[in-house]
């Protein structure tokens, strides 16, 4: 049962980081393209 246990924990940390990492460049993408758009 702890390994199972350990194994979700691990899963749930990694899916946590992804997001985190994931979110900046998702924000970045958004602000290039406001910033694009206020161009023209």
């Amino acid at each position: 049962m702890k390994s199972i246990s350990k194994f979700l924990l691990a899963g749930a940390v990694a899916v946590a980081v992804i997001a985190i990492s994931a979110a900046p460049s998702e924000a970045a993408k958004k602000k290039a393209k406001a910033a694009a758009v206020d161009r023209f």
